[in-house]
Order: structure tokens, then C-alpha cells, then sequence
């Protein structure tokens, strides 16, 4: 899981293809972002899919983890789950 706004700096974007999908998940709701990049020497197909605050349970928690963040509400984009395939083995 990657967000644009972690509360744990470990699930930041990582790379410039995640930082790209999440910026792309921001402005295209319900649509994922697709690519391929290269990590390491390896060329992988990379999706970028929106992970939203599926119940109020989800914002609640969130919310109460600081006060700096946006309030979240059910159905908000909280970020993206990054997939990755390996494209050569």
C-alpha cells in the first residue's frame, strides 16, 4: 500500500511510477494506473490500484492517528495498492 499522505513513512511512494499512479488515482476515480518500469536490472508491469476507505471504521482510524491529515470519509481515495509482475524470470 502506498498514499500520498502515510501515516507510516515506510508507505510513501517509492518509486517515480508509484508517485505517477497515485497522482493519476487522485485525478481519475474508480480507474487504475498501468505501466511498466525497470527495478534492479528486471522489467515489471506495474498497476497502481485505489485503495479508498471502504466504511467508516477505516476513516475513524485513520483520522484518529493525527490531526495533520485530511479528514477521511467512507469512499475517499486513501491511496493505491502497487502490483508488481515480473516481466523477464
Amino acid at each position: 500500500l502506498r498514499s500520498r499522505q502515510p501515516l507510516n513513512p515506510q508507505n510513501a511512494p517509492q518509486t517515480e511510477l508509484e508517485e505517477a499512479g497515485l497522482r493519476f488515482l487522485a485525478g481519475h476515480p474508480g480507474e487504475t494506473y498501468y505501466a511498466q518500469e525497470s527495478l534492479g536490472g528486471r522489467r515489471y508491469f506495474t498497476g497502481v490500484y485505489p485503495e479508498t476507505a471502504v466504511d467508516q471504521a477505516c476513516a475513524d482510524c485513520h483520522n484518529r492517528q493525527t490531526a495533520a491529515r485530511p479528514v477521511w470519509r467512507p469512499g475517499d481515495l486513501m491511496g493505491g495498492l502497487v502490483v508488481r509482475v515480473a516481466l523477464e524470470f
